[in-house]
């Protein structure tokens, strides 16, 4: 349940990062704003029926918010922690506040915490992710996610691009082209 509500969240901060509503600073209270919104929710319980444990709508409904209190929790823990971070974001592990990524909802509160903690600097703000006692790969991934996605212009340096393997390139380079309603 907290896998999918984590996704639900996720999806949710990456969408209103890229309207410029949600920035880094206030990513980890804009998520539990977001998680605690009953439009988050709307539609998903009927398309969780008939999963093992969501057999009816009754029982998906109580699934998601189950994972949602999850999540929320998860953030709340996070939240906590901004304050401190953002004054010296390399003081504590991030991990040690938000958890260690291993499960979904850590993984985001860990990534969300790191980029409140460098609201000014996203390339520091993704080190950051990748420096932890946690699931730093999940961490930084989903940190990336959101930080570029709340930039205007790419805030990857062009040489990491450079990095990747070559089936990497391929794929950014085909989801660049990508169109919403296109028959690919």
């Amino acid at each position: 349940a907290s896998g999918i509500a984590a996704a639900l969240v996720t999806a949710a901060i990456i969408r209103e990062a890229l309207r410029g509503a949600a920035r880094p600073g206030h990513l980890v209270a804009y998520a539990i704003e977001l998680a605690s919104h009953p439009a988050l929710r709307a539609g998903v319980g009927e398309w969780l029926v008939g999963h093992p444990q969501a057999p009816t709508a009754h029982d998906a409904d109580a699934f998601l918010a189950a994972g949602l209190r999850e999540v929320v929790d998860a953030l709340q823990r996070a939240h906590s922690a901004v304050a401190a971070f953002q004054s010296d974001p390399w003081a504590d592990d991030p991990c040690r506040f938000a958890g260690e990524g291993w499960r979904a909802q850590e993984a985001l509160s860990t990534a969300l915490l790191c980029a409140d903690a460098l609201p000014g600097d996203p390339i520091a703000a993704l080190r950051r992710a990748t420096v932890t006692g946690g699931d730093s790969d999940s961490i930084a991934a989903v940190a990336g996610a959101i930080l570029g996605a709340a930039q205007a212009d790419n805030p990857w340096p062009a040489q990491w691009a450079q990095r990747l393997e070559p089936r990497y390139r391929t794929w950014i380079a085909d989801a660049a082209q990508y169109r919403l309603g296109d028959p690919k």
